[in-house]
């Protein structure tokens, strides 16, 4: 998008993608090697729709464009 029709759209919708922001929480499920029980850890991440559909975890990267959303975490253990 080009920065006249990004111009635009901010100012035709702002107001609306200020309601459409929210918040996500990622669940990562650990194994405690020593005692073997299961822990898991939360992480938050607020989504804008200002930051073009895209955010980014340090830990766990969740990219979203559009309706493909991937979501990298480690694998479940058994």
């Amino acid at each position: 998008m080009n920065a006249e029709k990004t111009a635009y759209f901010m100012r035709k919708y702002e107001p609306l993608l200020e309601f459409l922001s929210f918040e996500i929480v990622v669940r990562r499920r650990t194994k405690d090697i020593v005692s073997n029980n299961i822990n898991y850890e939360y992480e938050v991440a607020t989504y804008n729709l200002r930051n073009e559909i895209s955010f980014t975890f340090l830990e766990n990267q969740i990219i979203l464009w559009g309706s493909y959303c991937e979501l990298h975490t480690q694998p479940p253990y058994k």
